[in-house]
């Protein structure tokens, strides 16, 4: 299986345009996987990660009975089982095995998961960029974001969930780009499984006929062309397993005549102390000063900026929401993000007045990018909590931001060099500090 996970990615004779070295990447992801083993060995499985014990008291239940507990009966049970599944058998496989701590198993499962993110992530880059520098940045920002690296051995149901997502979308980038239909077929199927593991999977579901109608309106398909055999198999497919996950949640409403909202049924019972205010200001503005003044947040401490969308998710992109060690580099992170987020913007903003839109190929990208923060911005605004926006859950962003950020350097260095030169230097100083910043911590 590992050796056939490397072909794909690695295969000879589908070199890279560009003459991107696939020795160099598979270096690039294997000192990744050293950080995040790191990040494994020096931290407890009960550090950094959210709601931890109420995922744990999930899966312990499934591995000790045999059976799904009522989604009432914990914080995260309410949540679509498969991903406790999983980890019930990874977790009695640690058993059997007399490890001092099973949990671990789970924890090398969830980097299982995140590997398999990774790879789709990585052949996204690698089958969308030429410039070798540029690509070369994007990659290394992937692989070394902070928060991935502290979430990847995490026991959460959100690894899984990134790694179905990305999968997913790697997909319909192919389809938007070859109008292949087993392309659609596949992005379908794993936005099933994406919904499987997290009922956040549903954002995925707009991305899709986002970016199908959009290539209509360009009209680089017909609509009968949708209609063969397999794309309608995909399509009954994909929509029994999302029925599979609503109906678990619809038994128990309508058994135990409940009113809990389907999809957070736990939204209801959240501390009062987490209510942030829905005013306008707070979504449309970016408050400078609690940005600059600590690079962490709090979710209950308006100072450092938890009423302000932009601010929550910039930080919690980088740390989560918890405070670190070594807060002048984490502020160091912390303006380096905010360089290359202006640097991003304003290449692109550019690059769109001076194409005039012509040959928009990366529409899939801006696509996703705009369903995913549309979608946590929806979310706060409907449960206007501070832990309702935080990035973790539109992690799947990182990649794709990270190929459009290197697509800008890509373009710069046909027009414009020095500025193509200060994007990558910006980049790769950010992936620097990143390593410093995570040795710290250990």
């Amino acid at each position: 299986m590992a050796v056939s996970y490397l072909r794909g990615l690695f295969k000879k004779g589908d070199p890279v345009p560009g003459g991107h070295s696939a020795l160099l990447t598979l270096g690039l992801c294997f000192l990744g996987l050293a950080f995040y083993v790191g990040d494994l060995l020096s931290f407890p499985y009960s550090s950094y990660t959210n709601d931890v014990a109420s995922h744990i008291e999930y899966l312990r239940y499934a591995a000790t009975h045999l059976s799904l507990p009522a989604p009432y009966s914990c914080w995260e049970c309410y949540q679509p089982p498969l991903y406790y599944i999983i980890s019930a058998i990874a977790y009695d496989a640690g058993q059997y095995a007399g490890l001092a701590e099973p949990l671990n198993a789970v924890r090398c499962v969830s980097m299982g998961f995140y590997a398999v993110f990774l790879y789709f992530a990585v052949r996204l880059l690698r089958e969308n960029m030429r410039a070798a520098f540029a690509y070369y940045t994007a990659l290394a920002l992937l692989v070394f974001w902070p928060s991935g690296i502290f979430k990847a051995s995490s026991i959460t149901n959100d690894i899984p969930l990134y790694a179905a997502q990305m999968a997913s979308f790697y997909y319909l980038s192919c389809w938007y780009k070859q109008m292949k239909q087993r392309s659609l077929v596949y992005c379908l199927w794993w936005s099933a499984i994406a919904f499987c593991f997290k009922s956040s999977g549903i954002v995925v579901y707009g991305v899709i006929a986002g970016v199908v109608f959009l290539s209509w309106l360009q009209q680089r398909f017909a609509w009968r062309e949708l209609c063969s055999a397999p794309v309608i198999r995909a399509v009954i497919l994909s929509s029994l397993l999302a029925s599979l996950s609503f109906g678990r949640m619809y038994y128990y409403r309508i058994a135990e005549h409940r009113s809990e909202p389907v999809l957070v049924s736990n939204i209801q019972t959240l501390d009062a102390a987490l209510r942030v205010s829905n005013e306008l200001k707070y979504f449309v503005t970016f408050d400078w000063h609690s940005y600059m003044a600590s690079p962490f947040y709090n979710t209950r401490d308006n100072a450092t900026g938890r009423q302000y969308l932009w601010n929550t998710m910039l930080k919690s992109a980088l740390f989560g929401e918890y405070g670190w060690k070594a807060p002048r580099l984490a502020l160091l992170l912390a303006q380096a993000e905010l360089a290359m987020l202006c640097y991003l913007l304003s290449s692109w903003l550019f690059i769109a007045w001076r194409t005039r839109l012509r040959g928009w190929v990366c529409l899939p990208f801006w696509v996703f990018v705009f369903f995913q923060v549309g979608a946590l911005a929806a979310y706060r605004a409907f449960y206007p909590f501070s832990c309702s926006y935080d990035y973790r859950y539109i992690y799947t962003v990182t990649p794709v931001a990270a190929l459009l950020y290197g697509k800008a350097i890509e373009w710069q260095l046909q027009h414009a060099p020095a500025i193509a030169r200060m994007g990558m230097g910006i980049g790769m100083f950010f992936v620097v500090l990143t390593m410093v910043f995570c040795v710290a911590q250990w």
